[in-house]
């Protein structure tokens, strides 16, 4: 598994976030849940640190390199803004990537992914998605539902704060946990 996670941040940009969700959850358990890591803490160690060594050779080069990542720099315009002190772009990238789930119009425009501006659920798809989004929410306290809005919120992450959002493509690592 830590083969596999280390490999992740090689595949896209924004699944780069996708180790950041085993963190949070690591130090979710550390405070919720104690007694898993005190049971599996080798288990947990061998995986992240393995994660970290397949993943080192992408750091040092990006860390060494930082002109590599500038093909994109009009997506992270939000991200500019924010840390520039203007925080409307992010939310409004954030409120529109919250939108593509069961907004009509507010879909990925692109007729690439979907139908352009068609939401990810309609119907009785949104409504299923509020209700495990409320299981999980009032649940939260138990380690996998805490996972799953762990995995959600971070990998939604990408969409919420770069342009143009939606994009579902963007926020794929997103998909199993929704």
């Amino acid at each position: 598994p830590g083969v596999l996670l280390g490999l992740t941040v090689y595949t896209y940009q924004p699944s780069r976030v996708v180790p950041l969700s085993y963190l949070v959850f690591v130090g979710f358990l550390l405070i919720r849940q104690r007694a898993i890591i005190a049971r599996h803490w080798r288990a947990v160690s061998v995986f992240l640190g393995v994660a970290l060594l397949v993943t080192m050779p992408l750091l040092i080069f990006l860390l060494t390199h930082p002109q590599a990542e500038t093909a994109r720099a009009f997506q992270t315009e939000p991200i500019r803004a924010l840390l520039s002190g203007n925080v409307q772009p992010a939310i409004d990238t954030a409120v529109a990537t919250l939108k593509m789930f069961t907004f009509d119009g507010a879909g990925d425009p692109q007729i690439l992914y979907n139908i352009s501006g068609r939401p990810v659920f309609v119907g009785s798809g949104s409504l299923l998605f509020y209700l495990g989004l409320i299981v999980c929410v009032w649940r939260w306290k138990k380690p996998e539902y805490a996972f799953m809005l762990i995995w959600l919120a971070i990998t939604l992450l990408p969409n919420m704060l770069t342009a143009p959002a939606p994009f579902f493509y963007r926020a794929i690592a997103a998909q199993t946990p929704v």
